[in-house]
């Protein structure tokens, strides 16, 4: 090979590796849900036994100051993808996020929310 091809040839390896160094980040939290079947709950009617077999184990449980229970389904999942030579990120965060307010074994309320947020790109 001649200095020159090898030359050509170190180029053209350094610029394929450069071009595809993008850290791919894919991260999930939680369990993801139908948030669709929130159509089915019903306030005043609406069972612990029946939401659980509608959507499963929520994520957490809480208590609020009345000592009124809360159940949370939370999903989120990030595909983010960060340049090393520049800190460039790109991608999204998407959570959704069901809270259930219970009266005894029954729901009370529930709030259901869905966001996508776009990654912020930092240049240092």
């Amino acid at each position: 090979m001649t200095k020159r091809a090898g030359i050509a040839a170190g180029l053209m390896l350094c610029a394929v590796f450069m071009t595809g160094c993008a850290i791919p980040s894919a991260s999930k939290f939680g369990n993801d849900f139908d948030h669709t079947k929130q159509e089915a709950i019903v306030k005043g009617k609406t069972t612990k036994q029946e939401l659980i077999g509608l959507l499963g184990q929520p994520q957490d449980k809480t208590l609020d100051s009345g000592a009124k229970e809360k159940w949370i389904y939370v999903y989120a999942e990030s595909n983010v993808r960060v340049n090393p030579w520049n800190n460039a990120a790109t991608g999204d965060v998407r959570t959704k996020k069901l809270e259930v307010m219970f009266d005894d074994e029954v729901v009370a309320n529930f709030v259901y929310s869905d966001s996508t947020v776009p990654a912020e790109s930092t240049r240092r």
